[in-house]
């Protein structure tokens, strides 16, 4: 099945998707989740067929797992709380946007970026504990700048019909801690995978990198955003901003290398 195709019809669903969260009405409710699950389905099927005959690093493969993982642990996270599907309004057009992005990036990725010498089973749970990384802080972040959004608007004494949409700032706050203790303890596993990984290529336990350094970092900050909200109770702009620099961490880690190396180097 041709690869152009399937992303085609995943950008459309999303898009699709998009219309019919804002605003999620109850009877709306099965039909959404019915599509995020056929979403799914279409993007696990075409994230197989990237890789079948080994792993691509191209920027659009790398993209397309991207909003795969995304779409999963959002569909997880609204079978735990009904509360967390009112985050669509922020997940479903940014994963529309990346959805174009592959789509685009099809046409411009090189063909040797798929590496048929991976054999490991360590270095692919690396890889999917990477991408799950990515995907539950890109949804902390969403979490985040709801309760930044619904507490501006408390802020300026302004009706906004947008917020409406939104979880309360407590069911947001709390969405996103739940995301943040499930970002430390993937990443804290793709730290360790990555050690046995490095450990089997070069024998060492560890190579200082950039993305070494890049995951030690947002690990330390996740790490102090929990300690901190735990003994002090922070809440609000600040927690917010701290997730965002967390999300831009893994992002320049992840996706951004990935973007300089192949289309800039």
């Amino acid at each position: 099945m041709n690869l152009i195709y399937l992303n085609v019809v995943s950008s459309f669903i999303l898009l699709l998707g998009c219309y019919l969260a804002v605003p999620l009405r109850p009877n709306k409710a099965k039909l959404f989740f019915i599509l995020i699950v056929f979403a799914i389905g279409i993007y696990g099927l075409s994230s197989l067929i990237a890789i079948q005959n080994g792993w691509d690093f191209g920027v659009a493969a790398a993209l397309r797992l991207s909003v795969f993982f995304t779409l999963f642990w959002f569909a997880i996270l609204c079978i735990a709380s009904k509360i967390a599907s009112k985050l669509a309004v922020f997940v479903l057009p940014y994963l529309t946007i990346l959805s174009f992005a592959v789509l685009s990036l099809n046409f411009l990725d090189a063909q040797n970026t798929v590496s048929t010498e991976i054999s490991s089973a360590w270095i692919s749970f690396h890889i999917l504990t990477s991408l799950s990384t990515y995907a539950t802080i890109s949804l902390a972040t969403m979490a985040a700048f709801s309760v930044f959004l619904s507490q501006l608007s408390i802020k300026n004494k302004r009706s906004n019909i947008f917020v409406n949409y939104l979880p309360a700032i407590n069911e947001a706050d709390r969405l996103q801690t739940i995301l943040l203790v499930i970002s430390f303890f993937v990443l804290f596993v793709g730290i360790l995978t990555g050690m046995t990984v490095e450990n089997l290529k070069s024998g060492k336990v560890i190579s200082i990198d950039h993305k070494t350094i890049l995951s030690f970092c947002t690990l330390a900050l996740i790490s102090s955003l929990l300690i901190t909200n735990k003994l002090f109770g922070l809440r609000g702009r600040f927690l917010s901003r701290l997730i965002l620099v967390a999300y831009f961490l893994i992002s320049l880690g992840y996706i951004g290398v990935k973007i300089i190396s192949q289309y800039f180097l």
